[in-house]
């Protein structure tokens, strides 16, 4: 593993999202994947099936695996890698920009601090949708740019331990969101009778939302 330890660019910083204190804005996202994937195995007759889309290393998959059947996918191969070097149960593999997904193929969706690299995030949470069963849940989290607090952490001090690690941040979040924009999208996005809730974590910096879809 020193050899993914060693790489300079964004993949390197997969690793920092468990290390204090990025901790302060990650780890709020990770209870509360937690506690909604809690809830939804008690309501299920037999354990969920789940993806992880975006998975980056899938650190939480030990804290996570008793509660789902597992799969992950992400655009860099590498992260494949390291998924199938720590956890080779899961079935893991690589996705393109906007995932070709089964229908209904999962009870869970995650997508963590994923849909602000994507430019069209519309035909994305949609293909997202295509592979969920009627009932499922899209999970997913993204920075808040609707605070002034964040814009500022991320381009000096984030952008500073960036810069050392070889990579910059200003261009790795085209489509930047506020709660109204993310609950539209989702609304538009979603079929009609979805339920999307949106609640704000890690000192307002994180919009976490949950769609359901109608049974």
């Amino acid at each position: 593993m020193s050899e993914v330890k060693e790489q300079s660019d964004y993949f390197a910083n997969h690793e920092v999202a468990v290390k204090w204190p990025f901790t302060i804005y990650h780890s709020p996202i990770e209870e509360n994947v937690q506690l909604y994937l809690q809830k939804i195995a008690q309501r299920s007759e037999s354990l969920p099936t789940a993806l992880n889309l975006g998975c980056g290393w899938f650190g939480s998959y030990p804290q996570l695996k008793s509660l789902a059947h597992w799969s992950a996918c992400d655009l860099d191969p590498r992260c494949v890698d390291v998924v199938h070097q720590r956890y080779p149960e899961v079935d893991a593999f690589t996705c393109k920009p906007v995932p070709e997904l089964s229908p209904g193929s999962y009870d869970v969706i995650i997508a963590k601090e994923v849909i602000e690299h994507v430019l069209n995030p519309r035909q994305w949470v949609q293909a997202l949708i295509h592979g969920l069963k009627p009932g499922g849940h899209l999970l997913l989290s993204t920075p808040n740019y609707g605070i002034s607090l964040l814009p500022f952490v991320e381009y000096t001090i984030l952008e500073l331990i960036a810069r050392r690690q070889g990579f910059s941040r200003f261009d790795i979040h085209p489509t930047k969101f506020t709660g109204k924009r993310l609950k539209t999208l989702l609304e538009d996005a979603c079929p009609e009778g979805s339920q999307i809730h949106i609640r704000k974590l890690s000192l307002g910096m994180v919009l976490f939302a949950d769609a359901e879809l109608p049974k």
